[in-house]
């Protein structure tokens, strides 16, 4: 027999108590009488009147009936009548909150009341259930505190995985119900929520956690996996339930991103395609597809300017020039330059080819930055790519870009206004780190290179303010917008202009149709609104009326999911005599269990090129197991990132060995373009922005052999230096040199050519067949060695090899944790992909 279990967090609803009207005072004083009314009738023993009292809301002290005949629990089991299973309650209590309005000790009362066997008996005949019915009593409005200690209660019941769950969300506090949901499904779990029927209705209406089942095949797509998009809905059986032409659209999306990166298409139409979604991904080294493209598109345009001359009877103008007098290619810019050269020279008779390069500048400047500096794409850079049609018109809509999209707070105002108002909690505070990491593209980082929370770039904040036709709700919501001001915010925020909006949804709780009817109305108004903004991320915030919250969310799940926008639930706690410190709780919705697989798929090919903040975003994108992989990688991310930022990077130096050790474990067995991504990777850990004297540093050495000077006279003797005589800032730099003469149109010779020309364009001669990974071995090899210091230098032989250095720095420490923290995130995320 399956159990379902219901987590039921207890509120007024329990005790018979309808409240939606009633002043605080009033719900004290009743709170107060029916919790001493019940307990009298557990002393009383009266089995019929135990079992009228669980399953029946009283008249209140006027006998005026409740919106509801029967209580919230009671709501929730009718509603499950007849399914022949196993129910196991958990009535959450609070121990914290306003004084007398806990909720601990109601728990315990009822959980007596339901657990007499003559009662117990009753019920299930009633519902024809069995039931379980057990008390958390430590419970508190903060998460921490309460639902943490659930967790771990529950994380023991092994059967949960395989059941279902269902948080009701009929009687208790919102903080609590959604630091209910947030638990539920951050632990993976198959949850629904259920709410207050119409008036008159018997049975709870069960809302499900994500609306639309193929909401990862959205989201895959949109994080720039059409591939695995389309394999997760062949595998899950999910193909039939995505609409035929977007399965034919990202399959073929996703065979032209094959192509190019198979080698077998390296025209500008493919090389576009390759280049989007690099730029959309925030992949390193975005720019090679993008330098590689900006050639091509320039011989295409030429090619048909030659066929028209030819057509026409006229003799072709000559294309530019990409290769030296010497043989050597020249680099885009060169190129570049000299198309501005010929539109200065021939103005209107230029040809339209040279036209469009010497208008490319911008984009070797992108290249340049994603490539050369290491820099992830950011949102302004996406401009330049919508400056070029033939770029920008090839990635389809779906695919999410870097973007100044706002974050949307949607949060409801009931009948009375508090300080600090929700926009004020927002604003005065930073952006939480979860919704910080789950906006799209390359927001997450500044160019600069400077570290700390201040140069992370403002996020775009706007709010949407729900109230009911409710005057006291109006004036309430009227007073939130004008607490919306830029006055007094964290600089992490950058507030929209307006930056609010008033959404009107009618009859509230208290209405007669009540919760159902508000939360449609709601619902379909929340969704014009996110069609409207289109943003970034959402954020539902647990006040107001119930309707509106739950509306609210409803909305925001469908929205969400078939946009691939993260959605999170947030909830404050106020400072009380039990919780010191106010608090805000932050939980982010995930996928679908179903979805685990495919986003660990996409996780592993992100992290096997290094790629650690896409990889990032698609794993916090599931539930908690997910979620914690995400925070390692973002702790790996972050670890590697001061380490390049730092000014002096010695101090760094077991972090920045141990991405090049990294790197050597990933490069024999990837693919030709992860290597040459690969080889941007080390190209950027190995790069400084300033040189030491000789023999100062480890990592900021100058090179020796590989200066001007030296190769011009090698050049002019016609004579190399022999790879092993290489000095370490020789080898430091060869990874630069290399990754300078990528040129990706090559396929799958790419790395060999490149460095092959590096070699030979620097006079060094190696051994025939020299690879990339051989360079790794012998730079790896040499900083492990000189890090030792003078005393341990040289081989074990005593030897000295002619490319050992002479240093003055002492003893480096190089055994940091990163490469083994690596290796073991990505083994984890192998482990079921």
């Amino acid at each position: 027999m399956t159990t379902i279990t219901v987590i039921h967090p207890v509120g007024q609803g329990d005790l018979g108590n309808d409240i939606v009207e009633m002043q605080k005072e009033e719900r004290l004083n009743a709170q107060a009488a029916r919790q001493k009314e019940l307990q009298r009738q557990l002393t009383e023993a009266d089995a019929e009147v135990l079992f009228n009292r669980l399953l029946n809301i009283p008249p209140d002290d006027r006998g005026r009936p409740g919106r509801f005949e029967r209580t919230p629990l009671a709501l929730v089991l009718e509603a499950l009548r007849g399914e022949g299973t196993a129910v196991r309650v958990i009535l959450l209590g609070t121990a914290s909150g306003s004084e007398g309005t806990e909720t601990d000790v109601v728990a315990m009362l009822l959980e007596q009341a339901y657990n007499r066997p003559d009662v117990k008996a009753r019920l299930e005949e009633h519902f024809g259930l069995a039931l379980q019915v057990e008390a958390y009593q430590n419970g508190n409005l903060l998460e921490r505190e309460c639902v943490d200690g659930l967790r771990g209660w529950l994380d023991a019941d092994d059967g949960l995985k395989n059941g279902k769950v269902i948080v009701s969300g009929i009687a208790g506090a919102s903080t609590i119900v959604f630091a209910a949901m947030g638990m539920a499904d951050q632990m993976g779990l198959d949850w629904r929520l259920a709410v207050a029927p119409e008036e008159g209705e018997k049975r709870a209406v069960f809302l499900d956690r994500a609306a639309n089942r193929v909401a990862p095949f959205y989201w895959l797509r949109s994080l720039g996996y059409p591939k695995q998009a389309s394999d997760w809905a062949e595998t899950a059986g999910a193909a039939s339930a995505v609409p035929e032409g977007e399965q034919q659209a990202t399959e073929t999306f996703a065979a032209a991103l094959d192509r190019a990166r198979n080698g077998d298409d390296r025209e500008p139409g493919a090389l576009a395609a390759l280049v989007v979604t690099d730029m959309a991904r925030a992949d390193h080294g975005a720019g090679l597809a993008l330098r590689a493209w900006a050639e091509r598109r320039y011989w295409s345009l030429y090619e048909d300017e030659r066929d028209h001359a030819k057509t026409h009877g006229r003799q072709p103008r000559s294309p530019l020039c990409f290769v030296k007098e010497d043989g050597r290619s020249k680099k885009l810019g060169e190129v570049i330059d000299d198309a501005e050269s010929d539109l200065a020279l021939l103005g209107d008779g230029c040809p339209g080819s040279t036209v469009w390069l010497a208008s490319a500048g911008p984009l070797n400047d992108l290249a340049k930055r994603t490539v050369h500096d290491g820099e992830a794409p950011r949102a302004e850079d996406w401009d330049v790519v919508k400056g070029q049609p033939e770029l920008s018109q090839v990635l389809p809509e779906w695919v999410t870009r870097p973007s100044r999209r706002p974050v949307l707070y949607v949060f409801g105002c009931g009948t009375r206004f508090h300080r600090p108002a929700i926009p004020e909690r927002v604003l005065h505070a930073e952006p939480d780190r979860e919704l910080r990491r789950a906006v799209p593209g390359a927001l997450l980082d500044r160019g600069a290179p400077t570290a700390g929370p201040a140069e992370h770039p403002a996020l775009p904040v706007e709010f949407v303010i729900l109230h009911s036709a409710h005057p006291d709700s109006k004036n309430t919501a009227e007073l939130n917008w004008q607490t919306v001001v830029a006055d007094g915010a964290n600089q992490e925020w950058e507030l929209t202009d307006p930056g609010w909006s008033l959404l009107d949804y009618g009859e509230g709780d208290s209405g007669h149709r009540a919760v159902p009817e508000a939360m449609r109305r709601v619902r379909k108004r929340v969704s014009a609104v996110l069609e409207q903004r289109m943003p970034s991320a959402v954020v539902i915030v647990g006040t107001g009326e119930k309707s509106a919250a739950y509306g609210a969310l409803e909305a925001a799940q469908e929205w969400c999911a078939v946009n691939a926008v993260p959605l999170f639930l947030q909830t404050f706690v106020d400072e009380t005599q039990d919780n010191k410190e106010p608090a805000s709780q932050f939980h982010r919705i995930a996928l679908r269990d179903d979805a685990e697989e495919a986003l660990r798929r996409a996780a592993a090919i992100s992290l096997r090129s290094l790629n650690l903040l896409s990889a990032v975003r698609v794993l916090a994108a599931g539930d908690r197991g997910m979620d914690e992989l995400a925070d390692r990688c973002e702790e790996l991310r972050r670890a590697y990132a001061e380490a390049r930022q730092a000014e002096r990077l010695d101090d760094h130096a077991g972090v920045i060995v141990d991405v090049l050790r990294t790197v050597r474990l990933l490069f024999d067995g990837a693919d030709w373009l992860t290597q040459a991504r690969l080889v941007v990777a080390v190209a950027e850990a190995v790069h400084t922005r300033w040189l030491s004297k000789r023999g100062q540093s480890l990592l900021q050495e100058p090179d020796t052999l590989l200066n001007k000077e030296e190769v011009a006279e090698r050049k002019n003797t016609n004579t190399k230096a022999a790879v092993a005589c290489l000095k370490r800032g020789d080898l430091l730099r060869l990874p630069y040199e290399v990754r300078d003469r990528l040129v990706i149109t090559h396929g799958r010779s790419t790395v060999q050519e490149a460095l092959d020309r590096a070699l030979d364009e620097l006079r060094v001669d190696a051994s025939e067949g020299f690879t990339f990974a051989e360079l790794l071995d012998a730079l790896i090899a040499r900083l492990e060695c000189d890090a030792k210091g003078k005393a341990k230098s040289g081989d074990e032989r005593g030897k000295k090899s002619c490319g050992e250095s002479k240093d003055s720095f002492g003893t480096l420490d190089i055994g940091a944790s990163w490469a083994a923290r690596f290796a073991q995130l990505l083994r984890e995320v192998e482990a079921r992909s």
